[in-house]
């Protein structure tokens, strides 16, 4: 037969019928608890509420330990972008003043090149001109051939005379420049010019010249 239990603790009633706890009996017959029964619940509340708080405390501080690496966790900053470095500024010539400690910056002008007779002296034009070799292809005897011959050494410029009657390699020439072989010819750096006229000779010169002085800067 199985022993009889307290109704509310569960232990096994002893032979007076109460258990070791409230001593009393069945819970239909049994008497109130007796004022010598409370320091043993208060005892026994006192422990489990101890230890359903321990045990709230150490759940709620592993929790709180398992989520703070997360909370504190943050992404790794951007690498650093290279940035091209910026091209230095041309340099610029410096143009000092005397007692001037700080001496500014000036731009050096571009050199300018004539870009025809007129913007040279007749000094600086002539002195180009007499640098232009002319190359004239005549024959003896050319009245027009003495003519030019004649204003262009008035002129202290520079002549190359090739007569076709004595050479034929200069009549070769001549042909090749002026295939009908009239004369006079002229051939100035290039530009031909077929028969005597002042105006178109002294334009080709100073044409030439001012080439000539073009390559020379």
């Amino acid at each position: 037969m199985e022993p009889r239990r307290c109704g509310v603790h569960g232990l096994v009633l002893g032979v007076d019928g109460r258990c070791v706890i409230c001593r009393r009996g069945d819970p239909e017959t049994a008497p109130a608890k007796t004022s010598s029964d409370w320091p043993i619940v208060a005892m026994l509340a006192f422990v489990g509420l101890l230890l359903a708080g321990s045990g709230a405390y150490w759940v709620g501080r592993k929790l709180t330990a398992d989520q703070q690496p997360a909370a504190q966790q943050e992404a790794p900053p951007p690498a650093p972008t290279e940035e091209a470095a910026p091209a230095p500024p041309p340099e610029r010539q410096r143009d000092p003043f005397k007692g001037d400690d700080h001496p500014a910056f000036v731009e050096t002008p571009p050199v300018e090149v004539p870009a025809s007779a007129e913007q040279l002296t007749e000094e600086e034009l002539a002195k180009l001109r007499k640098r232009v070799v002319v190359t004239m292809y005549m024959r003896n005897p050319c009245q027009l051939c003495d003519r030019a011959r004649t204003f262009l050494k008035t002129r202290d410029l520079t002549v190359k005379e090739l007569d076709i009657d004595a050479s034929g390699t200069d009549k070769v020439l001549l042909e090749s420049i002026n295939p009908a072989g009239t004369v006079p010819t002229f051939d100035i750096d290039g530009k031909v010019l077929v028969g005597y006229d002042t105006n178109a000779l002294v334009d080709a010169i100073d044409k030439a010249a001012v080439a000539r002085s073009k390559r020379d800067r």
